[in-house]
């Protein structure tokens, strides 16, 4: 019997928006963490790692990367690859690594607390470009109801930097990057220099929601990956 894939999203928005599109007619299903009880990365992966089966593949967005990671290395049995979409295993920037830059990072939490009915409209647009015409789409799958643990992941964000863990990480990882990601700069050389073997693509064109404007393109290097083996 085929093993489900999992899959973990970006901040502010339902697993429903990955479901329903790169993973569309594939046995899937969502690890949500966004309504459950505050929590730091580590204490929910360990969570959520009761619910996936041995040698499984999760697919992971943003923010959802940083879980993912988390999982993988604490429990090497259970993932057996490792999809990333415009995600890293730091999401911050510093000297010499990519990310988001400290100061929009803070300014980003400042409003979190002040507006942030205000913030989830400026962070769709951010997520949406360069294609207006996902938007409406970002909309329908953005998270209204909890708005304490969305703030409180922004703090995780900010302050959780697992390196370390994926740079040991022995699975086969697939990133698919953005070039014109307006939300996190990343870059191919940072990412190898912690884990030689990651295989990394980087789609032009496409921005932080990607899967949403090229979904085919990336349900098709998805699969490929799934199939293919890259160790």
């Amino acid at each position: 019997m085929t093993k489900p894939i999992y899959c973990l999203s970006g901040w502010g928005f339902s697993g429903d928006i990955l479901l329903h599109s790169i993973l569309k007619g594939k046995k899937a299903e969502n690890l949500n963490y966004f309504e459950l009880d505050n929590s730091s990365i580590e204490a929910m992966a360990l969570h959520l790692s009761s619910n996936i089966s041995e040698s499984s593949v999760i697919v992971a967005w943003s923010l959802g990367g940083l879980i993912a990671i988390q999982i993988a290395a604490l429990f090497p049995e259970k993932v057996r690859k490792l999809i990333l979409l415009s995600s890293q295993p730091k999401l911050i920037e510093e000297e010499d690594y990519p990310g988001i830059p400290p100061e929009a990072m803070q300014a980003f939490i400042d409003l979190s607390l002040q507006d942030f009915e205000t913030l989830q409209k400026q962070f769709i647009r951010s997520v949406g470009f360069p294609n207006k015409r996902i938007l409406s789409k970002l909309e329908d799958y953005s998270l209204k109801d909890c708005k304490e643990n969305l703030i409180h992941w922004l703090h995780q964000m900010q302050c959780t930097d697992l390196r370390k863990e994926y740079a040991s990480l022995r699975i086969e990882i697939l990133h698919i990057l953005a070039e014109k990601d307006t939300v996190m700069r990343q870059g191919e050389s940072a990412l190898l220099a912690l884990n030689p073997k990651a295989y990394i693509l980087s789609i032009d064109d496409a921005g932080h929601a990607g899967f949403l404007t090229h979904t085919e393109l990336y349900a098709a290097l998805i699969d490929r990956f799934l199939d293919e083996s890259h160790g």
